[in-house]
């Protein structure tokens, strides 16, 4: 058997692989039935503090390891069964949050004690099914691995049966994962998309009855049909197409009379495709739609938004990255803008979905007159509010990066800078032309940093990650209340109608 040499828990280190390894060393050797009752007792093996209770599921204590912040979890799944010991074997980012993705664990230092641990343990059992950078070794009375953790590299201790029923699960979804990523792949038909272009361009649904939706759903002649209390509904799914055509019913909560709306409130259809063909799609059923209608009224983002607003309907395309889809929507024009106004006149954290908008060509005589009758609303800033700060920014440089491309040249070019009362400044532009978006920080009269990065979700991303830096330091830290934006579309007769910088 090993001892355990007790290390002095202010001593830190960038690692302390040797003292995982004497864990792992001693929970292999370690007699029990990995329930909650046995866990003083391996804590008193180990050398670590009596356990911390957390919650009915979970508790924390400190181990002896020479790292920052030096815990270990263990979790619960049902009863008093263990699920699993989670030990911090490295430095931990005291400021790295679960939901966040901007803070990775170092690759190349999992990549290493990975190794390290090799010439202890021999070759590994095999690699996680979730994630590839993961390894598990096999012990007769203990699965172990290296996993990127929150902020750090974990050690985690599992029961050998539960870590055999994850396997078996894991496989069972990596194996449906694989099956609907090949049914995805295979779904590259638009035609029942251009078909369905012109049903919806040219709908006149009227007073937005049930009768009224119902004759235009009959049209698509889809084989599916569903009714239930918030919606009509028509599929068509086939080895290359999946897609459906919806009539959104008016909420019962919503005064239909006050705001013009009719029983239904919307018609729509949404078009899932394979990820590569994605942005061709879009492309050609932007054309067609522009064919049917003529130049959009406002294009923008985020979902690559090109809307066509016409005195009785309004007809919006849309792109949605996460589910690979292309939607068509139609609604009432003033009944469906009266209640929108309502509710931002009616709620101080009201939020658009639109993060910005542009007008391909404000001396077009048809989108000036449209643009006339619509209502602006701005928002509440975030400065109070540095969580929602980022958001805003992060949302509306993202889009600007994945949409523009994918509008042009309904949408070319956007400059925005940020300025305060002090001598600095955060300034830059998306350009659809340059395929770029470059950002510029600068203080006391001098540049601090400029940096340009292909258009695009990533490139956006990074973007914003300048700008927030750039907000959190001298001479615009601090002030963030006196801050201004100004921004403006490029060339002209483009205009930028809306821009949402959260300020």
């Amino acid at each position: 058997m090993r001892v355990i040499t007790l290390r002095p828990v202010t001593e830190t280190v960038g690692e302390d692989l040797p003292g995982a390894i004497e864990i792992i060393s001693a929970a292999a050797e370690f007699e029990w039935d990995w329930t909650r009752e046995q866990i003083p007792r391996l804590a008193e093996r180990l050398g670590w503090r009596e356990p911390e209770p957390k919650g009915p599921r979970y508790s924390w204590f400190w181990t002896t390891l020479a790292v920052r912040n030096p815990v270990a979890q263990y979790q619960v799944l049902m009863g008093d069964d263990i699920f699993r010991i989670v030990v911090n074997i490295t430095d931990k980012d005291l400021s790295a949050r679960a939901d966040r993705k901007d803070r990775p664990v170092d690759q190349a230092a999992l990549v290493e004690l990975t190794d390290r641990m090799r010439t202890e343990w021999g070759e590994p059992s095999r690699r996680d099914h979730v994630d590839a950078s993961t390894v598990w070794w096999d012990l007769p009375g203990l699965t172990f691995g290296l996993a990127p953790g929150t902020g750090s590299i974990d050690l985690v201790l599992m029961k050998p049966a539960q870590a055999r029923q994850l396997i078996g699960m894991a496989v069972t979804r990596a194996e449906a994962e694989r099956k609907d990523a090949e049914r995805a792949a295979a779904l590259t038909d638009s035609n029942l998309l251009l078909a369905v272009i012109p049903l919806l361009a040219q709908a006149d649904p009227g007073d937005w009855s049930r009768t009224a939706v119902a004759r235009l759903l009959d049209a698509t002649d889809w084989d599916s049909r569903e009714e239930d209390r918030s919606s009509l509904s028509a599929r068509s799914r086939t080895d290359t197409v999946d897609a459906r055509f919806i009539a959104s019913r008016t909420g019962d909560y919503i005064d239909r009379g006050r705001f013009g709306l009719g029983e239904f409130e919307s018609l729509w259809t949404t078009h899932h495709f394979a990820p590569a063909v994605l942005d061709t799609v879009h492309a050609t059923a932007l054309a067609e739609c522009r064919r049917q209608l003529g130049t959009p009224t406002l294009v923008g983002g985020p979902g690559a938004l090109a809307i066509w607003r016409r005195p009785d309907t309004t007809l919006t395309l849309s792109r949605d990255l996460r589910n690979s889809s292309i939607t068509v929507q139609l609604t009432p024009t003033e009944p469906t803008e009266r209640y929108v106004h309502w509710q931002w006149d009616c709620d101080d954290d009201w939020r658009a979905e639109e993060r910005w908008l542009v007008c391909p060509d404000v001396e077009n005589p048809v989108s000036g007159a449209a643009l006339k009758q619509m209502w602006g609303h701005p928002e509440q800033g975030g400065m109070g509010d540095s969580v929602r700060l980022e958001r805003d920014v992060v949302e509306l440089f993202t889009s600007l990066g994945a949409d523009l491309p994918v509008l042009h040249p309904y949408a070319t070019k956007v400059v925005w800078i940020v300025q305060g009362p002090a001598d600095g400044f955060v300034q830059g532009y998306f350009c659809a032309d340059e395929r770029i978006c470059r950002v510029e920080s600068w203080a006391r009269g001098e540049q601090t940093r400029s940096q340009e990065f292909p258009l695009g979700f990533d490139g956006g991303a990074r973007a914003a990650a300048i700008v927030l830096a750039a907000l959190g330091e001298p001479p615009l830290a601090n002030r963030l209340e006196e801050l201004r934006c100004e921004a403006w579309a490029e060339p002209k007769p483009q205009r930028l109608w809306t821009i949402r910088f959260g300020i």
